[in-house]
């Protein structure tokens, strides 16, 4: 899909066109199907929604996939044996050179986002989304006077240019300007993103907020909000 640089967001409960995933030559089992929601410039950085029924079948990165799970239950098995399982509200991050089984123990649904990348990290693991992570403070801006928000990185790649975690903050209201590509999926709360042409966006659980690199825009926080952020720096 071409670069677009605009504001949008991804709503829960859109009518979506999903696509079938090309499958290994020799695999029977359902295909899986995807959403692609945004493609950065350099076409390195993809981001999107993905689903599968039940199966299993070998894997091999060719590249750094983050995911949070949405729906349902993913393992997935190192070459020693070690089993990586997954489900709603936990991240799974599987680097370039990662390799071994992936299973859909029930239907699967993520949110995805992939670097195109020569780096290798090999080794999946998974954070849990309920799970006692190391937060820190946000800088805020001269002149905020609202809580600070906080923020946890659950990964970086070797170069820094591919980064995911989670952020959450009390209501309160700013301006935006990402010097980066940014994907979020959000998890709680609701916002009102608005761009510079007056143009409102509503953002809430479940929806998928993309701003890349170069748009501007006021947040407001209507309530307290957590959400899944990636996001990449191009060259």
């Amino acid at each position: 899909m071409p670069f677009d640089p605009s504001i949008r967001v991804m709503k829960a409960d859109a009518e979506l066109t999903w696509n079938e995933v090309p499958r290994p030559e020799g695999d029977e089992t359902p295909p899986g199907e995807d959403v692609q929601f945004f493609e950065s410039a350099d076409g390195k950085f993809t981001a999107g929604l993905w689903r599968r029924p039940v199966r299993e079948g070998a894997m091999t990165r060719p590249y750094h996939e983050v995911s949070i799970i949405i729906d349902g239950i993913a393992e997935v098995m190192d070459p020693d044996g070690t089993v990586h399982r997954a489900g709603p509200g936990d991240v799974l991050v599987t680097p370039r050179g990662s390799s071994g089984v992936w299973r859909c123990v029930t239907d699967v649904k993520k949110f995805w986002a992939i670097c195109e990348t020569d780096e290798e990290a090999p080794g999946a693991w998974v954070v849990e989304g309920d799970s006692e992570l190391d937060w820190q403070e946000v800088p805020r801006p001269e002149g905020d006077t609202a809580p600070p928000g906080e923020e946890t990185v659950i990964w970086r790649s070797d170069d820094g240019n591919f980064v995911c975690g989670f952020w959450r903050r009390g209501p309160e209201e700013g301006d935006t300007r990402p010097p980066y590509h940014e994907v979020s999926y959000v998890l709680e709360g609701q916002v009102l993103v608005t761009e510079p042409s007056g143009t409102v966006h509503d953002v809430g659980p479940g929806d998928t907020l993309i701003t890349p690199n170069g748009s501007e825009a006021v947040w407001k926080s209507l309530s307290p909000v957590c959400k899944f952020w990636v996001i990449y720096k191009s060259d």
